[in-house]
Formats: C-alpha cells, sequence, structure tokens
C-alpha cells in the first residue's frame, strides 16, 4: 500500500472517531456514552435513529427486533438512537413501552446527531427511521435513509463477513 493511501487511511479512520466521539449519546439511566463507544465492538452494529412521533420507525420495530435476536448473539446488533433529546425522555419512553424494541436504544440531541452525521457522511439527517452501519471494528460502511428490509442487512452483512 502506498504512502498515500495509507495516509488518507489514517485520516479517515481520525476523522470517523472525532465524528463518532463527537455524537454525545446518553443512556436511559442519564450516562453520557457516545457512538464510538456503542460500536466496534467485535460485531456489525445496525444504528436506527428514530423519534417518538416517526410511524415509519414504529413499522420497522418488529422487523428490526426479530433481527437483533437473531444476530445478537454471533454476528450483528441494533442499537437504536432516540433524537428527541433527553428532555423530552418520557415521549421516547411511551414509543418503547407502545413497540417492546428488543434492543437497546440510547438518547442524543437532534442537533448534535445532526452535525455528527454530515462529518460522518458528508450528508444531511434526512430524517428518520435512517440507518448507519458499522463493521465489527466500528467502520462506518453504509448508511440507508428510510425504510429497509432487515433480510437486505443480513444479506449485505454475509457478503463481506
Amino acid at each position: 500500500m502506498n504512502k498515500c493511501r495509507v495516509l488518507i487511511s489514517v485520516w479517515l479512520l481520525m476523522m470517523f472517531s472525532l465524528s463518532a466521539q463527537a455524537m454525545a449519546l446518553k443512556t436511559w439511566e442519564g450516562e453520557d456514552s457516545s457512538l464510538q463507544q456503542q460500536v466496534g465492538k467485535g460485531k456489525w452494529s445496525v444504528v436506527i435513529f428514530w423519534r417518538h412521533d416517526c410511524e415509519f420507525c414504529k413499522r420497522e420495530v418488529p422487523g428490526l427486533s426479530a433481527f437483533h435476536e437473531r444476530n445478537k448473539d454471533s454476528v450483528a446488533e441494533v442499537l437504536g438512537v432516540n433524537i428527541d433529546g433527553y428532555a423530552n425522555k418520557t415521549l421516547a419512553e411511551e414509543f418503547v413501552a407502545e413497540n417492546k424494541p428488543t434492543f437497546p436504544s440510547v438518547i442524543a440531541e437532534l442537533r448534535t446527531v445532526g452535525l455528527s452525521f454530515q462529518q460522518l457522511t458528508e450528508e444531511g439527517l434526512r430524517g428518520t427511521p435512517t440507518y448507519m452501519l458499522f463493521n465489527p471494528v466500528g467502520q462506518l460502511v453504509a448508511i440507508q435513509p428510510g425504510l429497509i428490509d432487515p433480510i437486505d442487512i443480513e444479506t449485505f452483512i454475509a457478503q463481506r463477513s
């Protein structure tokens, strides 16, 4: 590999680390976290950004929950990122109580997510649901605004594993 390519790879990795670190998250208990702490733990990570009032997000929960249950102990896991903000935690809790996702979620501020998303993807966050897919070492490999069939995620992962 030539030096220029190595430098670009290192630069991209540093940019991801800074952007992922900048995406401040909170657990339901209010503990600080970051996207970087949540992905890259030896499994593929499917991150879904959702809001309490997103009808499409509600429709995605059963398929994503089934995907998470099938894969969480082996190849992949799902992480929900609620973008209503911690001040609106009650609304997010109502969504979880009503829709019963089996995958964990954290809470983020929309502004923080929007800025970090822009840095990571060079695109603006278009709405919810939006997906990011990270490989087992935590590198962003795909983004998908809108609905997605979990079978397509499994196929994508299988082709790259």
